[in-house]
Parts: structure tokens; C-alpha cells; sequence
């Protein structure tokens, strides 16, 4: 098969196209270049590197006559679609590397490469997931990825834009009966507080006025104003004035954001189609709606909306167990306690036992001191700095000597401004609260990557699919034909081989097997632990 290369005698734009939209590109001579005056097409030095990538038949055009025009709003877009039209940002990488245009590189940050990501029916707004196209390869050229993780990212990329482009269903019902109750509801809190103060409530310093004249003692902020923020207010909360305003303002949160906003989000289609970008860490990061901070369902009913994608299906949630404390114990290579997870104790249990507080707290304040925090940092959980946050510390480091040598080591990174971690990818700071933390979330996000590649992997064959990627969860639309073959021979298959995928990704052997929860529900909000 021939293909057509259209040189744009309007924008200099140089486009690669397929009839049958497996593959488009768009690209810009380099400047001084004047397509115009050039006789032979062949010639032209990006199309000189384009000669032995294919057979090409060159065409000169104009803009009105090239509907591609359209997209061409930065001086250079890439569109790669594979056959199946899942986006292929690894074509584009192995393309741009044999390219090697000099110029493209010198110039990324002014050109920035952008992708279309979904079929043309969803191209509207056109930028869907240019951010994480643009992350992607800033990375890339900053060498923050090995061969290891440009691998993994490949592949994952296009499984993430396909979760992107297919969307989530939304029980409109669900949603309209949530906007009724949350509407009478903060309308009737609101009416309330008017009572109160007849002031608006929304206004930060007629807000601090008020509870200040009420008798509740507040900070001042650095323009002199009382400090009305959630973190100051909610150590007041003793005081029924500043409980009313929270429970208030917490409701229209839910309703403008959760309820009115995630309305407001659903496509054409009748789905959402959140769009995915890479966190620093590794991690992806949603928005568009942001999916990922979604209250949980004992705080609220949000997560009632996203429901399985026919009627004929449900949901399955898989989250990983104690994995954050798992990671640590591994990636610090904190031997005592990989034997303490082999042998199945619970670090979190013997801190709160130790010192007579609750597990969640325990378990806040042993992570804190194994990032590193200072004994202040144990205040929000109820320990005094100078006694038992201290004594916590002294613990926790007694009980793990190799912990402070392992600091050490953050700190001499913090120096050259650079850390990678045991899954071979590289952030660049010089904070130690940002590197500590990458060690551990960094392969945190790549557990996922691997799970997301491994269930489609093994689920080609089945309707049901992976439907949403949440921080440590995957969750799933499952047919309830397939529901009994689907879990075993896809999800529980897949999940039951981690440590096989991180030595086939990574070469790396891992100690232990990772313990995972399987949940099921009829709805996102109603997902059940088997």
C-alpha cells in the first residue's frame, strides 16, 4: 500500500496519511524552509527522513483543501492511531527515534508534540489527552525513563486512553435523586445559618467576623483577616457554630462538585470520559471529572453514579492489601520487616497496642516516620512532640535500625538532585519528602500498569473489561455470564502472578506475595469484599 505524504503550502506542515486512519502525522519544516520555492518534495529534509520509514506518493495541498488543518494550532501534532484506533504513543516514540530530527529535539519545549488519543467522534474539545501525551515525552527527553519503563509505559498508555475513550456509565436516575436530596438539604442549612448571621456564608471574612464575635478563637492569615479555613475549623469543631458551617459547606461541596459538576462532565454518549495525566510520582492523575477523589462511600453516596456498562453486568473492585507498608518494607530493603509481612504480623496492630492508641492512627504515624517526618508531624494524630511523639519515633527507629541509614541515603540523593527507584524510574528533586515518598508510590503506580496490561492480556477474549484505574484499584465491568470465568481465569490469574510480572518487567525478585481484596457490587458505591 502507497501512502500519501501532503505538504501544506499554506503552514509548511508536512502530513502523513493513511486513508484508512490507522496512522496520521503532521509535522513542520525546519524554519527558513519554503515550500513554495522547493521543486522536489523528496528533498526536503524532514521528508529525506521520512524515505526508508515507508513508500510514500508526495502531494502538494492547501489549507482549505486539508481538513488536518484544522488540529494545527502549535507549530507540530502528531495523531498516531493503531489499527484497533487505541492510541500508540510508543509508535510515535520509535518513529521520533529513528527520525532523530535535531530540531524537533532542540526545540520540544516551544513545539510540545500532541496526540489524538480517541475515534474523531470524541475529539471534541480535540486536546482529550494531550497532557499526558506532553508529559509523557518531557520525560522521555529529560531521560527519567529506562528501556524498562518506556516498555511498560507503551503498553499501559494505550490500555489507559482505551479506559479514556470508552467511558464510565452514569445512572442518571442515581444522579437526579442525589441533586434533589443534597439541594433541599444544604438549602435548609443554609436557611439555618442565615438565622444565625445574615451574612454570606461563602465569603471568607464575613465568615471570620461571625465566628470570631461567636466566641470561637482563630488565626489570623498574613492579610490580617481570620483564618476560616477547613484545617484551622476543624480543630473548633466543639463549637456548634463551626460545626454547622462545615456540615453546610461540606454538603455544597458534594452537590456543586460530585452531584451538579459530574452531571455537567457526562458526553454526547451519556458517559463521562475522564481524561488521564502522569502524576511526578509515576502515578496516573484524572480529571475531567477527577474520578480518583470521589469520597469514600461512608462519607457520602457519590460513588452510587458509576455503575457497570449494561444492564446485564456489575462490578468487581480489586485493591491491593497493605501493599503501602509492603512497598516499604521492600523498597527501603527493610529486612526485619519483610519478615514480619512474611510471617503475617501487623505492624500498624503492635504500634497501637504499644502505645494505646487507634489502629488508623498508629498506622498514619508509623508511615510518617518511615518518610522521614519530625515528631510535630504526630500532632494531627493525637501524639505530644515532645513525649509520645518522640517516644513514637524512638521506637519505631529501635525497632528498625536500618531506617536511619536508609534517610541518610535520601539525603545524599537530595544533593544530587536525583533518585530511582527499584523499578528503574527516575524523579529529579532535591526534597525529601518528595524523593522518600516517589521510592514508594512511584512502584506503587507500576503495580497497576502491570495489572492493567496483564487482565487485558488475558481478557481479550470476554466482553468484560477493566472499566477504571483508582489509585491502588482496578475496577471491572463484568457480564454476569462471564462473571464466574472472567474472575478466575482473568482478574484472580492476573493478580495471582504479580510477582511473576514484576521479574518479567523488571527483573526484579520480589519476597513475598501481595495480598489483594476482591469486591462486587451492582455500583461503584455499593462494592462488597467477597
Amino acid at each position: 500500500m502507497i501512502d500519501k505524504l501532503y505538504v501544506d503550502v499554506e503552514t509548511n506542515a508536512i502530513s502523513y496519511y493513511d486513508p484508512n486512519f490507522k496512522i496520521t502525522l503532521v509535522g513542520y519544516q525546519e524554519p527558513g524552509q519554503n515550500v513554495k520555492q522547493v521543486t522536489d518534495i523528496k528533498n526536503l529534509p524532514l521528508c529525506k527522513e521520512l524515505h526508508g520509514f515507508g513508500n510514500y506518493e508526495f502531494f502538494v495541498c492547501r489549507s482549505q483543501n486539508y481538513p488536518i488543518h484544522k488540529f494545527i494550532n502549535q507549530k507540530l501534532k502528531l495523531h498516531l492511531f493503531d489499527e484497533n484506533k487505541r492510541w500508540a504513543l510508543g509508535s510515535a516514540l520509535e518513529f521520533i527515534g529513528k527520525l532523530n530530527h535535531k530540531f524537533l529535539r532542540q526545540q520540544w519545549e516551544n513545539l510540545k508534540y500532541t496526540w489524538a488519543s480517541v475515534p474523531m467522534e470524541y475529539l471534541k474539545p480535540y486536546n482529550k489527552l494531550d497532557v499526558l501525551a506532553m508529559d509523557w515525552i518531557d520525560q522521555w527527553f529529560e531521560g527519567k525513563y529506562s528501556t524498562k519503563q518506556y516498555n511498560l509505559l507503551q503498553e499501559t498508555n494505550q490500555h489507559i486512553c482505551e479506559l479514556s475513550w470508552k467511558g464510565l456509565k452514569v445512572d442518571l436516575a442515581e444522579n437526579k435523586k442525589q441533586y434533589i436530596y443534597y439541594k433541599e438539604l444544604t438549602e435548609t442549612q443554609h436557611h439555618s445559618l442565615l438565622e444565625k448571621a445574615d451574612i454570606n456564608w461563602n465569603s471568607h471574612e464575613q465568615v471570620g467576623k461571625v465566628l470570631h464575635k461567636a466566641g470561637v478563637k482563630l488565626p489570623r492569615t498574613s492579610s490580617g483577616q481570620w483564618a476560616t479555613n477547613k484545617v484551622v475549623l476543624r480543630d473548633r469543631k466543639d463549637h456548634p457554630l463551626v460545626t454547622q458551617y462545615l456540615d453546610w459547606n461540606h454538603n455544597m461541596t458534594l452537590l456543586d462538585t460530585f452531584i451538579i459538576g459530574l452531571h455537567n462532565k457526562i458526553q454526547l454518549d451519556g458517559r463521562l470520559h475522564p481524561n488521564f495525566s502522569f502524576a511526578t510520582t509515576g502515578r496516573y492523575r484524572c480529571s475531567g471529572p477527577n474520578l480518583q477523589n470521589l469520597p469514600k462511600p461512608d462519607k457520602a453516596p457519590i460513588r452510587k453514579q458509576i455503575i457497570p456498562e449494561t444492564d446485564d453486568s456489575v462490578l468487581y473492585g480489586i485493591d491491593w492489601e497493605q501493599l503501602e507498608i509492603c512497598l516499604i518494607a521492600v523498597c527501603y530493603n527493610i529486612p526485619k520487616l519483610i519478615e514480619e509481612i512474611k510471617n503475617g504480623e501487623d505492624r500498624h496492630q503492635k504500634s497501637a497496642d504499644k502505645f494505646k492508641i487507634p489502629r488508623h492512627d498508629a498506622k498514619q504515624c508509623n508511615f510518617a516516620t518511615f518518610y522521614g517526618a519530625t515528631k510535630y508531624a504526630l500532632t494531627k494524630h493525637n501524639l505530644d512532640p515532645d513525649t509520645t511523639g518522640q517516644q513514637f519515633i524512638n521506637y519505631i527507629h529501635s525497632e528498625y535500625p536500618d531506617l536511619r541509614s536508609i534517610h541518610e541515603r535520601i539525603k545524599e540523593s537530595c544533593k544530587t538532585g536525583q533518585i530511582t527507584n527499584i523499578f528503574d524510574r527516575t524523579r529529579r528533586s532535591t526534597k525529601f519528602t518528595e524523593l522518600a515518598n516517589f521510592l514508594i508510590q512511584g512502584p506503587a503506580g507500576d503495580l497497576n500498569k502491570m495489572m492493567l496490561i496483564k487482565t487485558n492480556e488475558l481478557g481479550r477474549l470476554y466482553e468484560s473489561r477493566p472499566y477504571l484505574d483508582i489509585h491502588d484499584e482496578l475496577i471491572f465491568t463484568v457480564k454476569k455470564e462471564e462473571e464466574k470465568e472472567y474472575l478466575t481465569n482473568v482478574i484472580q490469574k492476573s493478580y495471582n502472578s504479580i510477582r511473576m510480572e514484576i521479574q518479567r518487567w523488571f527483573n526484579v525478585d520480589f519476597p513475598f506475595d501481595l495480598k489483594y481484596k476482591i469486591k462486587r457490587g451492582l455500583n461503584y458505591g455499593e462494592l462488597k469484599e467477597l
